[in-house]
């Protein structure tokens, strides 16, 4: 049996920010490539100051054809929207995102809530935002959402526009024909209208109508610089044995997300460390690779 999640939120435990970016995908290339080449990495240097980790999850580039293809990409998305919680951030512009033409059985049997959402009516970008903020309402503090100006494209040469809009998909019409295609485009922009409205109406930090990818940058490189100050204060920095103590947690949450479950070997732990062993130790061994470190932190 496989363990999806670790036993506790190792975010709220430990001196960990993990955030997880959703966005659509060929219009936000310019946004994503600020964050991760300017913004995050001085985010990244304020919060080692104050020994803080900061990593961003960025899925649209790290997923290869085959796992889309294989349909490992919904999974995958939940998955680290998980292991990210609290922190989410979402990019929109004028594009609804890629709709899986089915979902795995297994991922449904893991998310009941998707039964609502088969047939390749759904987004995978609405599916995230769902799983990570909409339906869950403790996300409220730290999920960032962020909606560009339309009119930014405007500013854009022609051939660059058509990436940042919906189009008809040239799938759509070499199997369904001209008509039904264009009316599969209105559709997906009528979801994305209604999905931004849903996400205004939440409660939640919107930012409505950002000027330009630079002007992005900047508001989220102040926004969690905020956000670290309040969490992390300069003046609460750890001493040295705080922090050894919670670079283990780090470590030993980290190897328990997929980690196996070994009753039997739990036990034999457990037990050792509850029993008087007069100063005795114990050895565990294994090949490389076998998972003795994940059944440790276990």
């Amino acid at each position: 049996m496989i363990k999806p999640n670790p036993p506790k939120n190792p975010q709220l435990e430990s001196r960990t920010i993990r955030v997880f970016i959703s966005s659509t995908f060929c219009d936000m290339m310019q946004e994503r490539d600020l964050l991760v080449k300017q913004v995050f990495p001085r985010l990244r240097s304020i919060c080692a100051k104050r020994f803080v980790s900061f990593t961003e999850v960025d899925l649209r580039w790290g997923i290869a054809q085959e796992q889309t293809a294989e349909g490992a990409v919904l999974p995958l998305c939940l998955a680290e929207i998980q292991r990210s919680r609290p922190y989410f951030i979402c990019l929109l512009g004028e594009r609804y995102g890629w709709i899986p033409d089915s979902i795995p059985a297994d991922v449904i049997e893991n998310e009941p809530w998707l039964k609502d959402h088969l047939h390749g009516m759904t987004s995978v970008t609405e599916l995230e935002i769902m799983h990570g903020v909409l339906n869950n309402s403790k996300m409220q503090t730290h999920a960032f959402f962020y909606f560009r100006d339309p009119n930014w494209i405007n500013s854009l040469p022609e051939n660059e526009r058509r990436e940042l809009i919906e189009r008809d998909i040239r799938s759509d019409v070499e199997n369904y024909g001209a008509e039904e295609a264009a009316r599969l485009t209105r559709e997906r922009q009528q979801k994305l209208a209604f999905l931004k409205q849903r996400i205004r109406q939440s409660g939640l930090p919107v930012v409505d109508g950002y000027a330009s990818p630079e002007a992005l940058a900047g508001l989220i490189g102040k926004q969690f610089e905020e956000l670290i100050d309040q969490l992390y204060p300069e003046e609460e920095v750890p001493d040295a044995l705080d922090r050894e103590r919670q670079a283990q947690q780090v470590f030993a949450n980290n190897k328990l997300f997929a980690c196996i479950d070994r009753p039997n070997h739990l036990e034999a732990l457990n037990s050792f460390a509850d029993s008087e062993h007069d100063g005795k130790g114990l050895v565990v061994t294994g090949e490389s690779g076998s998972g003795k470190t994940a059944l440790l932190a276990a």
